[in-house]
């Protein structure tokens, strides 16, 4: 199981700029809110962050405070949890969404099955696509109370798709270390 520190220094990788193209590779990228997200939590099976790493150097551009983005992460899962159940009768639920929040501001939310799947029942993880991203999809069955939450904030500028990414990147550093994590 990760301690709280790795999953913090996991999450923070999601926080990184993304370069430009006029950028030489071997510097590294200019901060700013159009290349780089706000913030990034770890979210309990009820909404609630458990974590939470803010880029404080694309937070001063803004007029959002921390507590704004507690309010907002509880908002984005609600409004996931709401989606999923308005598709409960659909034999495969997407298992994120991204939400557009206030002016400019959006998030991306994506649950986090810790619990083990059965690689041989075919309705435990499907693979899909959408808008050339490739997508992990979960069954209607599945146990919220085993699944934590990613939510990442952004700004209008910062590309969804480079958020989904992200996302999937750390979904997949994060899933086999918080196996366990969550009360069985």
């Amino acid at each position: 199981m990760l301690q709280s520190k790795k999953i913090s220094r996991l999450l923070s990788q999601g926080l990184t700029a993304i370069p430009d193209d006029s950028e030489s590779s071997s510097t590294s990228p200019i901060v700013t809110r159009a290349n780089a997200p706000l913030s990034i939590s770890l979210l309990s099976h009820e909404g609630i962050p458990l974590t939470t790493v803010l880029n404080k150097s694309v937070l001063q551009e803004t007029s959002i405070v921390p507590d704004n983005l507690r309010v907002y992460s509880l908002q984005s899962y609600k409004t996931l949890i709401q989606h999923q159940h308005q598709q409960a009768e659909k034999p495969v639920l997407k298992n994120w969404d991204i939400i557009e929040l206030d002016a400019g501001l959006k998030s991306i939310i994506m649950s986090l099955n810790v619990e083990e799947n059965d690689s041989s029942n075919p309705e435990s993880v499907v693979v899909g696509e959408e808008a050339g991203v490739e997508t992990l999809v979960e069954s209607a069955g599945s146990s919220q109370d085993n699944e934590l939450y990613i939510v990442l904030f952004y700004l209008k500028p910062f590309p969804d798709a480079i958020a989904k990414l992200k996302l999937d990147h750390i979904d997949a550093a994060l899933h086999e270390g918080l196996k366990g994590y969550v009360r069985g």
